[in-house]
């Protein structure tokens, strides 16, 4: 994942570079850009779609556990295989969807309705890559929970 982590990395660093370049086009040279404001969002996209997965690798997605960490171990894990379900199962049909709307801008030839006129597909793309990945990881996850040897012994 550390791949994915430095895209979402150059991602962040990308939108600061054209959100202070926009301000200083704007307050210097009063030239706004064409081009900053939609950079801008669609790297938040990308950042957004493609953290998902390294998020959930690392075990750092935000829960509240006030009550399942009262819970058994054994009801811990069945709790915690449920939500890996739960999560490939929607992660699964959103990156499908995700296919079938960049095949829609494909066929269509949608663009942006901006100046820039990006074909959509571009950004939409990151949605099926997104959710297929963390659908991957989700599947991981319980694999490792399940496979033998594994026990399903978490360190938490």
């Amino acid at each position: 994942m550390s791949h994915v982590q430095t895209l979402c990395g150059l991602c962040i660093a990308g939108m600061g570079v054209a959100v202070v370049y926009e301000i200083a086009a704007r307050s210097l040279f009063d030239e706004p850009t064409i081009w900053a404001q939609e950079v801008s969002v669609y790297l938040l996209i990308a950042l957004a779609f493609l953290g998902l997965a390294p998020t959930h690798a690392a075990d750092e997605h935000i829960r509240i556990d006030l009550l399942t960490r009262r819970l058994g171990p054994r009801v811990q894990l069945l709790l915690r295989a449920a939500t890996l379900v739960a999560i490939a199962t929607y992660s699964a049909v959103a990156a499908y969807g995700g296919i079938e709307m960049v095949r829609q801008s494909l066929r269509f030839g949608r663009r942006s309705l901006t100046l820039l006129s990006v074909p959509v597909w571009i950004p939409q793309l990151l949605i099926p890559l997104g959710m297929g990945l963390l659908a991957l990881v989700a599947l991981g996850g319980l694999w490792t929970m399940f496979a033998p040897g594994a026990g399903g012994e978490r360190d938490d």
